[in-house]
């Protein structure tokens, strides 16, 4: 391979990265997709809907789908992870929970969620998650993750959901709780906010079979093996030898886009600066 040749091709890499940074910044979105108040037993609800699109190495990831409730009364710390295609890169929860935590539910509804509840509120988190909310859960929101923490019940899906079909079952789920709502004392509520999961997290993390990696590290073995791997290849094609200059210089640089990649995406999970547009 020559000497143009090899820079032409460079160049047109370079060109490429450039568009794919230009798409990725465009590509951010955020809609509001439902605003509602919803009343219980006397009890009231605000619920808001919205949609984000943002740039991601995983499909699934570029869609989320958040549902924040706010009711009146304090709630046990519970998370309920949905099993509806959370594997591999798929996996909705950027969060592992300690498997101590881990609390089985009643008849088969394992197969489709794993419940999670602090320490010595394992009896409260069943007392909210009972078959007949585990019914809703899995005829109207089994794509959904849900996490009640304080006032607030969260859910959260990458997938593509049905807006009315996905109304209808909060509605019937708020019903349980404002049910739950007029037993629960002030002494209860200032217990469960004592009580909080505990979380393992990795930062943003992908799953790979079973195991939870750092999408950081994902990011950062990407962009430094294939490129290194493309440059000795270049100088191996090009001489019919490997030329320790040129292919050190060119590893170098590599390793350099896939840190400042890395720092990046530490950056912006730690708040200190936004890449795209979506504020949430």
């Amino acid at each position: 391979m020559n000497e143009d040749l090899f820079n032409m091709v460079s160049l047109l890499l370079f060109l490429v990265l450039i568009i794919i940074i230009i798409k990725a910044l465009k590509y951010a979105k955020t809609e509001k997709i439902l605003e509602a108040t919803y009343e219980s037993d006397g009890f009231t609800f605000k619920i808001s809907s919205t949609y984000y699109r943002h740039f991601h190495f995983s499909k699934k990831r570029r869609h989320v789908f958040d549902t924040i409730i706010s009711g009146d009364k304090a709630l046990p710390n519970i998370f309920l992870d949905s099993h509806y295609r959370d594997r591999y890169l798929y996996a909705t929860a950027y969060d592992t929970y300690d498997q101590s935590q881990r609390v089985s539910l009643e008849g088969d509804f394992d197969k489709f969620f794993q419940l999670y509840a602090p320490s010595g509120l394992e009896n409260e988190a069943l007392s909210f998650v009972t078959p007949d909310v585990m019914l809703i859960f899995r005829d109207k929101l089994k794509k959904t993750d849900m996490e009640m923490i304080s006032t607030q019940i969260i859910l959260t899906t990458n997938e593509k959901i049905n807006p009315k079909e996905m109304q209808d079952g909060i509605c019937l789920f708020l019903d349980k709780v404002a049910r739950i709502y007029k037993f629960t004392s002030v002494d209860e509520q200032i217990g469960y906010q004592k009580k909080l999961l505990v979380r393992n997290s990795i930062d943003e993390a992908i799953k790979i079979h079973s195991r939870l990696i750092s999408v950081k590290v994902f990011v950062y073995l990407f962009m430094t093996v294939l490129p290194g791997l493309a440059y000795c290849i270049f100088f191996l094609i090009r001489d019919g030898e490997v030329q320790l200059v040129g292919f050190i210089l060119g590893l170098l640089v590599t390793m350099s886009f896939g840190l400042l990649a890395a720092f990046l995406l530490h950056a912006s999970e730690s708040g200190w600066i936004t890449l795209d547009r979506t504020k949430r």
